[in-house]
């Protein structure tokens, strides 16, 4: 069962810019990852990703998706690639 669990919208000061981006979650998965033209896919433990190199908000959706099962929505503002202020909304 694929769950979608969060809609993010994020603008970045510096570059004017405004991207979305969803986030789906599943409990089970057949099935091959495909090639991306975004980076390498690979499957990572969840008590691994807050390890990675990611950006700041990231952190923040990331243990909302671990530790809470409902839909929220979240803003992020970055200057460059500094966060410099979010908005959390549950639903």
């Amino acid at each position: 069962m694929i769950r979608k669990k969060e809609m993010t919208e994020i603008y970045n000061v510096i570059a004017n810019k405004y991207e979305n981006m969803y986030v789906f979650t599943s409990n089970d998965f057949t099935g091959e990852l495909i090639e991306c033209n975004e980076g390498d896919l690979q499957w990572i433990d969840k008590k691994d990703v807050t390890k990675l190199n990611t950006w700041e908000g990231d952190k923040i959706f990331v243990e909302k998706i671990q530790n809470d099962n409902n839909f929220f929505t979240i803003k992020f503002e970055y200057n460059g690639d500094k966060l410099i202020k979010y908005d959390l909304k549950e639903y």
